[in-house]
């Protein structure tokens, strides 16, 4: 088990829609965890840090997650033709926006990601409207991850075949 599976199978489950990210607890997740290995908590306890380390990078992912979420919520109250475009362009006008609002944590965050900021944005913004318009898309990772559990899916079907 490591955050890059998890962050995997939270892409899987993301529903755009607003404030999705932001209600998400690691607590689901530990949840998810406990109820499907329920002995992951002994594996595990040998090594506290390895336990500790990976909740903190899910609790990283779950972060960014919830500051795009709310940078494309901030874009969504533009009108449309106001709204710049390109990851930099976003991403200065987040940085604008955090600042005139002395939002200065969040602001740092952004600025230690420039236009990757600009970018998470604007992918959230687009799922959230076309979500709204009856055509949900699914974000890179949710596709890597369909497309990872298709593959082991396949490889297990076909080896109980055999």
């Amino acid at each position: 088990m490591n955050a890059m599976n998890i962050a995997l199978a939270l892409e899987y489950v993301y529903r755009p829609d607003t404030r999705f990210w932001r209600e998400f607890r690691i607590g689901y997740v530990v949840d998810a965890i406990s109820r499907l290995m329920p002995s992951w908590r002994n594996t595990h306890a040998d090594d506290a840090n390895q336990s500790n380390g990976l909740f903190t990078d899910i609790a990283d992912v779950l972060h960014v997650n919830a500051f795009d979420e709310a940078n494309a919520e901030r874009l969504m109250r533009l009108p449309a033709l106001q709204r710049p475009s390109e990851p930099w362009a976003v991403y200065e006008w987040i940085a604008a926006e955090l600042k005139t609002q002395n939002l200065h944590m969040e602001l740092a965050f952004a600025k230690r990601d420039g236009a990757r900021c600009g970018e998470g944005a604007l992918a959230i913004l687009e799922c959230i409207e076309q979500a709204k318009l009856g055509k949900p898309v699914l974000r890179i990772g949710a596709s890597v991850a369909r497309t990872y559990r298709d593959a082991v899916m396949k490889r297990q079907t076909e080896a109980a075949v055999s």
